[in-house]
């Protein structure tokens, strides 16, 4: 059993680097391009309510607006991301059910968010990653005890 738990969470940790270099990647700068952006790509707006439901539990207020007041201090939403990933395992089952049909998007990924916005594309990659370490550490915990 003990064998089978440190190889899921040997799993665990290139997700939790992923979105710990994706939280390091946004930048002040980065960050205050998108908060700028005055008609951002539909996408850029869905990565910014991806935000909103992981890092506040909130499921209603998820539109671009509040997103972009969520980015009134680059350097304090960049720090709530990385702050974030010590909490990671304890992500609410409401809220990965809101995130579900988003991440199962096709475009939903660093690499297509890329040509729309650098941070998007990071940002993207920090919800990816928090979501797929905490899937491991729900399997991982209940093996270990």
């Amino acid at each position: 059993m003990l064998a089978s738990a440190d190889k899921e969470l040997a799993a665990a940790i290139p997700a939790m680097e992923a979105a710990t270099a994706a939280a390091g990647n946004l930048t002040k700068d980065s960050l205050s391009v998108v908060k700028t952006l005055g008609t951002p790509h539909d996408h850029v707006k869905v990565v910014g309510k991806t935000a909103i439901i992981l890092l506040k539990n909130e499921y209603k207020k998820t539109d671009w607006p509040n997103f972009v007041k969520m980015l009134g201090d680059p350097n304090k939403f960049r720090q709530s991301c990385i702050d974030f990933l010590e909490k990671a395992g304890a992500i609410p089952d409401k809220t990965l059910d809101a995130l579900r049909p988003i991440l199962a998007e096709e475009w939903f990924n660093g690499t297509s968010m890329r040509g729309k916005a650098a941070a998007a594309a990071d940002l993207c990659d920090w919800v990816i990653n928090i979501v797929e370490y905490n899937r491991i550490y729900k399997i991982v915990t209940p093996l270990k005890n």
